[in-house]
């Protein structure tokens, strides 16, 4: 039996702009836990005295989170209720935060930013599966584009906004600020985030099983979510690089890499917004996408691999890169997602886990380039 609020399918304000807006505020604080403290990585090394590749297993731990409890989330937030899951998951955040900002154990900031990313997936699980649900194709790309164009800004001007931080507080400090900033939007998605269905009755783990298996064995879901994860971990590999080749090996002060990543996911943004200008089909766009990543995705670990010296090949390449990303990564996104025939939040759950354990392994991936 199906207990549905009645105001659940009308596409009114609080549906398509008021709790797309408070989803935005609620996902900030949640990526920038992972990009905020970029520039103090290296502070990091110094309080916990860990060796660098240590201090990027932070990210790493963070994507692995991330990963791990799709599989569960998604049949939980079918049954039980999307907001359910995300307003735990809220809670969940805030308390692993602080634990992250007070610990003196490696160990346990490890683990603190294990779950601070298993937070993350209850964001594409129940938030985004919600959009989806909602809207139609062309009204969902397009409110997850300015929605994603929003929450690009994290990792833009994350870590500018980190390097000015750290010349007034500690990298401990900047996880408090973020315990705040969540408490504050987790207030406004209760607000304003519809009620949405529930079933009544246990858990079929039968039906979970063939929805699974349906996602699985579908080739099509595959071929857009694994070049879409390709995309995702080659930006991570970056992000989780950039700090120690950027400030240690190239001697780039903090405000400077604050700057310089404000420029790679300004590209980023600008490929994202170029899309719209366009006036092609979303399939060739997606075609010529998938061609510009491939070859400048080769010219950035080109330079990066033989001239790290040469800052201006290395950045023109990851430039240019990630601006062709932005041209195709929601519509990826979306065409994945469309494709099986199972429960919206199951599907979410297997492409959330895939992309952010290619997050984890672009991760792991940088830690090989030492400068």
């Amino acid at each position: 039996v199906l207990t549905k609020n009645k105001n659940f399918m009308s596409l009114n304000k609080n549906i398509t702009l008021l709790f797309p807006l408070s989803l935005i505020l609620y996902e900030l604080p949640l990526y920038l836990s992972n990009n905020l403290f970029l520039p103090a990585l290296l502070g990091i090394t110094k309080s916990f005295q860990v060796t660098n590749a240590t201090a990027q297993l932070s990210i790493a731990f963070w994507f692995l989170g991330a990963s791990a409890f799709q599989v569960l989330l998604g049949p939980l937030s079918d049954h039980y209720g999307r907001k359910k899951i995300l307003l735990s998951g809220g809670i969940l955040f805030i308390c692993v935060t602080l634990l992250c900002s007070f610990t003196h154990h490696i160990v346990w900031f490890l683990i603190g930013r294990f779950f601070q990313g298993c937070v993350v997936s209850t964001i594409l699980i129940a938030g985004y599966a919600t959009i989806h649900e909602l809207m139609e194709r062309e009204q969902a790309v397009k409110t997850i584009s300015w929605m994603g164009s929003i929450t690009i800004l994290a990792p833009a001007l994350g870590p500018l906004l980190g390097s000015l931080l750290l010349q007034w507080m500690n990298w401990r400090e900047l996880f408090v600020a973020l315990t705040g900033f969540t408490i504050f939007s987790l207030y406004l998605l209760h607000i304003f985030m519809p009620q949405d269905w529930t079933k009544s009755g246990r858990l079929s783990l039968k039906k979970i099983f063939v929805d699974y298996l349906t996602i699985f064995t579908n080739f099509q879901f595959w071929a857009y979510t694994l070049f879409f994860c390709f995309l995702l971990a080659s930006l991570v590999a970056w992000n989780t690089l950039s700090p120690f080749y950027l400030m240690d090996y190239l001697k780039i002060n903090l405000i400077q890499f604050g700057f310089i990543q404000l420029f790679v996911y300004g590209f980023l943004i600008l490929g994202i917004n170029l899309k719209s200008i366009l006036k092609y089909p979303m399939e060739r766009i997606m075609k010529g996408g998938v061609f510009l990543t491939i070859i400048t995705f080769t010219l950035a670990l080109l330079a990066l691999m033989y001239s790290p010296q040469r800052l201006v090949w290395v950045l023109g390449s990851v430039l240019l890169f990630c601006m062709s990303t932005g041209l195709i990564f929601y519509s990826l996104h979306r065409k994945a997602i469309e494709i099986p025939k199972a429960p919206m939040g199951t599907i979410i759950a297997v492409f959330s886990m895939t992309m952010n354990l290619s997050g984890f392994l672009g991760s792991l991936a940088a830690r090989q380039l030492n400068f």
